[in-house]
């Protein structure tokens, strides 16, 4: 295991039960204060940190067949936080008792610009954004006209 790594525990409900020693680093330097450092995130569901039903629906797809078929799923994601862009190797693992363990490692890392609309301390409403799913062009009405 690599020195950086990122490993945390879920039970069988999906919980939460482990965190190492990196996860607060982690957190920080994804503008995650306070919410999910580990005294916040142990006992709560791993859903309650996931935003979006896409990435909920593939995780938990990904758990089942993990469960299911007792084999590690190793994939690459691309974890973006306000201030950086990071490739990650994930491996979900299975344990006993339908325990899972994820173990993250950063392979590829580069500073992004400043993106205002990622920035928590701007106020934000409940209006929803349009976006193409294909080119991922963002529609933003400013001032009466259409800007992408």
């Amino acid at each position: 295991m690599d020195n950086n790594s990122i490993v945390y525990q879920l039970n069988e409900n999906d919980e939460i039960i482990y965190v190492n020693e990196n996860w607060n680093k982690f957190a920080a330097e994804n503008d995650g204060l306070p919410e999910t450092l580990s005294d916040n995130v142990l006992n709560k569901k791993i859903w309650c940190f996931i935003s979006d039903f896409e990435t909920i629906h593939l995780y938990k797809a990904l758990l089942n067949n993990v469960r299911l078929y007792k084999h590690t799923a190793n994939l690459t994601i691309k974890c973006d936080s306000p201030f950086m862009v990071r490739f990650i190797e994930m491996k979900i693992k299975p344990l006993e008792n339908n325990h899972i363990e994820f173990c993250c490692v950063t392979k590829k890392q580069y500073e992004r610009p400043i993106v205002l609309l990622l920035d928590k301390k701007i106020p934000r409403n409940n209006s929803f954004l349009k976006m193409c799913s294909y080119c991922k062009a963002i529609n933003i009405e400013m001032n009466g006209s259409k800007q992408k």
